[in-house]
C-alpha cells in the first residue's frame, strides 16, 4: 500500500491511502492538548472528505493520554465521525506505555454509547504489522 503524506509538523505525520480507505497518524513526540487536537482534527477533516474509515495511530512516542484529551476524544472527536461508516481504529503502543493509554476508558465509553458502539471498533496492539492486519481483516 502506497501512502501519501497529508500533513506533517514537529508533533506528528499524517499519511493516507484513500483508495484503501486508510489513514495513519504517526506521533513523532509526546503530544497532548491543543497540538494533539489540531493533528487529529486535520486527520479527521481529510478522512471525512475521502470516506476513510480505517485508522492507524502510531502512539509509540506518546507516554500517556491526559484525562482532558480522553474526554475531548469521546465528546467531540468520535462524534464528528461519519455515522454512515463502520470505523476500525488500531492504536500501536510500546509495551511499557499500554497502561497509560486510554484503551479501557475509551472502550468502555464506546460500549455504553449506542451510536459509537455501532460505528467504532478499537484495539490497542504492540506491533505495526499486526495492527494493519487487524484493520484489514
Amino acid at each position: 500500500m502506497k501512502l501519501t503524506l497529508i500533513y506533517s509538523n514537529e508533533n506528528a505525520r499524517i499519511e493516507a491511502s484513500p483508495e484503501d480507505k486508510y489513514i495513519q497518524v504517526t506521533w513523532l513526540e509526546h503530544t497532548s492538548g491543543t497540538p494533539l487536537k489540531d493533528v487529529l482534527l486535520t486527520a479527521l477533516q481529510y478522512a471525512l472528505s475521502e470516506g476513510i474509515f480505517l485508522w492507524l495511530y502510531d502512539m509509540r512516542k506518546i507516554n500517556y493520554t491526559t484525562v482532558a484529551d480522553q474526554a475531548w476524544t469521546l465528546k467531540e472527536f468520535f462524534p464528528a465521525f461519519d455515522a454512515q461508516l463502520q470505523y476500525r481504529l488500531a492504536c500501536v503502543a510500546r509495551p511499557e506505555n499500554v497502561e497509560m493509554l486510554p484503551d479501557a476508558l475509551i472502550q468502555e465509553a464506546i460500549d455504553h454509547d449506542p451510536v459509537l458502539y455501532k460505528n467504532i471498533k478499537m484495539k490497542i496492539l504492540l506491533d505495526m504489522e499486526l495492527a494493519k492486519y487487524w484493520l484489514f481483516h
